[in-house]
């Protein structure tokens, strides 16, 4: 039992060593923070979904670009994962209720055989103040025969002595069950060190059991710390979503600009031809020229702005797609955690389902011993109870007998008395009756005379 203990005492530090680990784990990991929307920088022309406004003139047709990657799609096995965690945490806690419901009915058990040893214990004491009163009673028969050896016959004195021998047979017996019943008391004390053991284990493997509901709620902590991954991944695919499409109005902006820019420099080029065709008109030419000169700058600086918005939002959705692979690569991790936590939260509940059954094996085992012990003990008491009953019987048996033979005695002697009087008288009669036959001075005496009893006496 000391080794079990000690055993209990070493698995119960391992699962103490264990959790800290975990709460240092814990710790440890932390979610980052989601991502902050990206910067909308306003364009000249603001985008629709399927083209430029009229004004910026016409638009190609919406589609995708090539140059662009695909949305990130949320991994299924995060939520299936979760899911058999939460299935499992609940398998777990119907098991932690059946092995409550098991330690109760072992309580119960305890109680019971509690019960009954004490039980045994006031059949004990009720055996030894049986004793006592035998003991007592044999004390009152000695006395009563020392009392009687100086008046009785030898064969009375004998057949005394033997009943003074059967009574102190009987004692000896009396005092051996009452060894045994010590020795009894002795393995039933021994019996409650045992019991004081198995609580002392039922309250380790009560400590087990919280630990083991410690590291429930850790896992369940665990899990509630897990559960906004989905969102925020949902969150940022989203945003990565918006941030693509706004580069692809983006490029559709640029892409529109470019070619609004190539009409207006073939225009251009027309014109130039134009007046290289007409130098007549050179004044007229000039203005047109300062205009277009004018609109081409405009165009220009508006086509350089825009390279740098779209320089800028190619940035943004590089820093997001980072963002996004270390998302993913922060939910393989805590994946990669949760498989671990579960193969330690599997070992912790084998090792306590088999703590549970030796603990059982072992309450079971303790039970089967003290109800034979039990049943050996209420045996013994009805042996016990049966020999005083036996050993009463017989003492007023003894009882009745002295008494009769001091009766008898009593008779006897009475009778005894009666005849001695009855032979004093007789003799006194002879002797006044020899003193008036024979006068004093005869020549007879009394010896001579015949022997009127023929009882054989001197006279």
């Amino acid at each position: 039992m000391e080794v079990e203990v000690r055993t209990m005492q070493q698995e119960l530090i391992a699962v103490q060593k264990e959790r800290e680990h975990l709460e240092h784990h814990r710790k440890m990991m932390c979610v980052p923070p989601p991502c902050a929307p990206p910067p909308c920088y306003p364009s000249p022309c603001p985008p629709s979904p399927c083209g430029p406004p009229p004004p910026c003139g016409p638009a190609p047709p919406c589609g995708p670009h090539p140059c662009m990657q695909p949305p990130c799609t949320p991994k299924p096995g995060v939520e299936q994962q979760l899911r058999e965690l939460k299935e499992q945490y609940n398998r777990l806690q119907d098991d932690f209720k059946g092995k409550l419901t098991e330690v109760a009915g072992l309580r119960a058990d305890n109680e019971k055989l509690k019960d009954n040893a004490k039980a045994a214990d006031e059949a004990k004491k009720a055996a030894e103040e049986k004793l006592k009163e035998l003991d007592e009673d044999l004390k009152k028969v000695k006395s009563q025969l020392k009392g009687l050896k100086g008046s009785g016959t030898r064969e009375q004195l004998i057949e005394q002595e033997q009943q003074l021998n059967v009574a102190k047979q009987r004692f000896r017996e009396a005092q051996d069950e009452l060894e045994e019943l010590r020795a009894l008391v002795q393995d039933q004390q021994e019996q409650r060190q045992i019991d004081l053991m198995e609580m002392e284990n039922q309250r380790i493997g009560e400590q087990v059991n919280l630990e083991i509901q410690r590291v429930k709620n850790q896992f369940q902590e665990k899990l509630q710390e897990l559960m906004p991954l989905p969102d925020i991944l949902k969150s940022t695919q989203m945003k990565l979503q918006e941030a693509q499409q706004m580069h692809l109005l983006a490029e559709r902006n640029n892409e529109a600009i470019a070619k609004e820019l190539q009409l207006y420099k073939d225009k251009i080029a027309a014109m130039v031809n134009q007046m290289d065709e007409v130098r007549s008109d050179q004044q007229l030419g000039a203005d047109e020229k300062a205009t277009l000169m004018a609109k081409i700058e405009e165009l220009e600086l508006s086509l350089t702005e825009l390279q740098e918005q779209n320089d800028k939002l190619t940035e943004d959705l590089e820093a997001l797609q980072e963002k996004c692979d270390e998302f993913e690569r922060l939910s393989e991790e805590r994946i990669h955690e949760i498989t671990q936590l579960e193969s330690q939260l599997e070992s912790v509940r084998e090792e306590t389902a088999r703590q549970v059954a030796r603990t059982k094996d072992r309450c079971e085992t303790v039970r089967r011993s003290m109800q034979n012990q039990i049943s050996d003990l209420e045996r013994q008491l009805a042996q016990s109870r049966a020999l005083a009953k036996t050993a009463q019987k017989d003492r007023d048996d003894i009882r009745q007998k002295m008494q009769a033979q001091i009766n008898n005695l009593n008779e006897n002697f009475e009778d005894a008395q009666m005849r001695i009087r009855n032979l004093q008288g007789h003799v006194n009669f002879l002797k006044n009756s020899y003193g008036t036959v024979f006068p004093s001075g005869g020549d007879h005496s009394p010896k001579e005379l015949a022997d009127p009893c023929n009882c054989g006496a001197d006279y």
